[in-house]
């Protein structure tokens, strides 16, 4: 059992007394200057055995995608480990046939992607002053062109009348008599779409961009804009980014890789 001293016997003995009116009752001890794990089971007959706990499963968190093929190499096995990943984050399960230890890399979405996700998803529209602001600031560096943000920085809406109704790109008819209209101040049409190259995964591993090609429409009655990913795109975007990490970890690990979750 080995020495004990006289505190820790003290600690076991009134355990023991206390035990003792329940024939085969055993008592759990936290034994003193012993870490946490350590403990003793005591009998009603003032015996006991000194027991060690199972370590408890443990769930690292990792910081970066760099991390989590780091983790692998370190602290996995080819025969053992198995990796997964989705559009959410990456886990690695240290063990398969326990499946106890495991470490997550969960993926913060870039701001730019956030945001055009959020306008395909919510139907958005914007005032001049926030159009601009979206795409001078949010989308800095993700075109390939200033043509549609000097277009909404210079144009002005304004109502002329016209005897007959026309539909045309920054122009929208309301009756025959009046017609309400958006132009640049060199006359030019609003561009009819613009193509987003944005990173999709706000990590340093996985800096390159993917497209998001998105229609401009002029909503002149309400004088406000919109801006739409055309069908697929964001699914197509993200398809694209999961595609490379599956190209990085094959290239990087051993074990068995998945796309999907444990």
């Amino acid at each position: 059992m080995g020495s004990l001293n006289s505190d820790t016997l003290k600690i076991i003995q009134d355990t023991a007394v206390k035990a003792s009116d329940a024939l085969g009752k055993v008592e759990f001890v936290k034994l003193p200057g012993e870490p946490n794990h350590v403990y003793a089971a005591v009998k009603a007959d003032g015996t006991f055995e000194r027991r060690s706990a199972e370590a408890a499963p443990r769930a690292h968190k990792l910081a970066s995608f760099q991390e989590a093929i780091a983790f692998v190499k370190t602290k996995g096995t080819k025969d053992n480990s198995v990796l997964w990943y989705d559009d959410t984050g990456v886990i690695v399960v240290v063990d398969d046939a326990t499946r106890r230890d495991t470490a997550e890399l969960k993926f913060t979405l870039t701001e730019p992607f956030e945001r055009i996700a959020a306008i395909a998803e919510n139907d958005e529209s914007f005032d001049q002053r926030a159009f601009r602001r979206l795409l001078r600031v949010t989308f800095a560096g993700c075109t390939p062109n200033d043509l549609l943000l000097n277009w909404i920085s210079d144009c002005k809406f304004g109502t002329v009348a016209n005897a007959a109704g026309t539909i045309v790109k920054n122009r929208e008819s309301f009756g025959k008599d009046i017609n309400q209209a958006v132009e640049s101040k060199d006359n030019t049409p609003c561009p009819d779409d613009i193509t987003l190259s944005l990173r999709i995964f706000d990590d340093p591993l996985l800096r390159e961009t993917r497209t998001v090609n998105c229609d401009v429409e002029v909503l002149v009655a309400e004088q406000k804009f919109k801006l739409t990913p055309f069908p697929l795109e964001i699914i197509n975007a993200v398809n694209a980014e999961l595609a490379n990490i599956e190209g990085i970890l094959a290239g990087e690990v051993e074990c068995p890789v998945f796309r999907g979750r444990p």
